[in-house]
């Protein structure tokens, strides 16, 4: 599967019990649901038994990348190529750390947008190294596999921690400059 087009990111808050017609997945590349979420969006008549499984069924569908949130314990995700493909990453990551928690409303929002940015810098500095659109070779897939998405998750689970700190929904979302000074900075 070759990287010319974007990266499609789909958050089902709220997610509809069952999932969605199996063929939507094959457009997706990043699918992002807390734990509720994707226990409702498990494979029809199959009950969700355990992140991996599901992981597994919508990596079959199409999805390379499954991200999990799990509150205050992090995050946990699952990558590999669109159908499972030979190279097959999972980490679980805790939760940044927070002082105290004010109001949870923007927590997810936040989350999935850092992780946006996170993923779109990636592809941005691989535009900048002349190869937008140019499949991964195995050592790209193995770096982009764990070191880019651990960074992605760290980002974003500070984002949230911070969030989560503040009031209201659009006031608690951080800057950047908040989350991490050196955000600008490319992923090697």
């Amino acid at each position: 599967m070759g990287m010319s087009g974007p990266d499609v990111m789909f958050n089902p808050a709220p997610a509809p019990p069952g999932g969605l017609p199996e063929d939507v997945y094959e457009g997706v590349d990043h699918l992002i649901m807390n734990e509720t979420e994707a226990e409702l969006m498990a494979p029809p008549g199959r009950p969700a038994s355990g992140r991996d499984q599901v992981a597994r069924y919508f990596h079959q569908l199409g999805v390379r990348y499954v991200v999990v949130t799990l509150g205050s314990k992090g995050v946990w995700y699952s990558a590999t190529d669109a159908g499972e493909g030979s190279y097959r990453a999972t980490n679980e990551m805790p939760a940044a750390q927070v002082s105290k928690v004010l109001d949870t409303t923007a927590a997810g929002d936040t989350f999935v947008g850092a992780y946006a940015v996170s993923v779109a810098r990636w592809r941005e500095q691989r535009r900048g190294e002349g190869k937008a659109g140019l499949d991964l070779s195995e050592e790209e897939k193995v770096l982009r596999y764990t070191k880019v998405l651990d960074e992605a998750m760290e980002v974003s689970t500070r984002a949230s921690a911070r969030c989560v700190e503040r009031q209201g929904a659009m006031d608690s979302i951080p800057w950047e400059d908040e989350i991490c000074p050196t955000l600008r900075d490319p992923v090697p």
